[in-house]
């Protein structure tokens, strides 16, 4: 099966020892299931993680939010032939740039969702998406929320089975960037 992906590995974020300002942590969910055998999970649209100060208990706590703002990546799998056996479309989606008491640049709501899952018959599609790595990559007088969003999907047939990942690496300044990808 060859595989051209933008899809990886799960990982939990450590909870914060110390409360201060500089101290961000995720405040949602660290992972979720996104589309198993082929569909989309029902809680899908519930899930999502944030990267907050670690005092504040809501994102609606902060203010001066952008966004939201989505980019849409595909996952494909096309088999020996040349036969594609898996198309999935998917948004990752955040907003960006909230702050608290005029401080900081934070992120709240990131989400990827599933636009459109196709598996050909005989063909599972599982992915899963995972938040790792939130740290602030600002100064103490002036923290920027970053995290590391990472999926991992796996395409399965009774033959056969590939699994692989991506990550994104997003900044409370709006930044978004490909980190990883499997392609093959």
């Amino acid at each position: 099966m060859k595989t051209a992906a933008l899809v990886s590995v799960l990982a939990l974020s450590a909870p914060a020892l110390a409360t201060s300002p500089t101290t961000i942590v995720n405040t949602a969910k660290n992972v979720w299931l996104m589309i198993e055998k082929n569909r989309p999970t029902v809680g899908v649209r519930d899930s999502f993680a944030c990267a907050l100060p670690a005092e504040a208990k809501d994102w609606r706590e902060l203010s001066g939010w952008s966004g939201p703002e989505s980019s849409e990546h595909r996952l494909q799998a096309v088999d020996a032939f040349g036969a594609t056996v898996a198309d999935v479309r998917y948004a990752v989606v955040r907003e960006w740039g909230g702050s608290r008491g005029g401080k900081g640049k934070y992120l709240a709501n990131v989400a990827v969702i599933p636009l459109r899952v196709e598996a050909a018959w005989g063909y599972d599609v599982d992915v899963s998406v995972g938040v790792s790595g939130v740290v602030n990559a600002g100064t103490a007088e002036d923290p920027v929320a970053a995290m590391i969003l990472e999926l991992r999907w796996s395409i399965s047939s009774a033959l056969r089975r590939e699994e692989g990942r991506d990550a994104f690496y997003l900044r409370g300044d709006g930044t978004l960037r490909a980190l990883a990808s499997d392609e093959k």
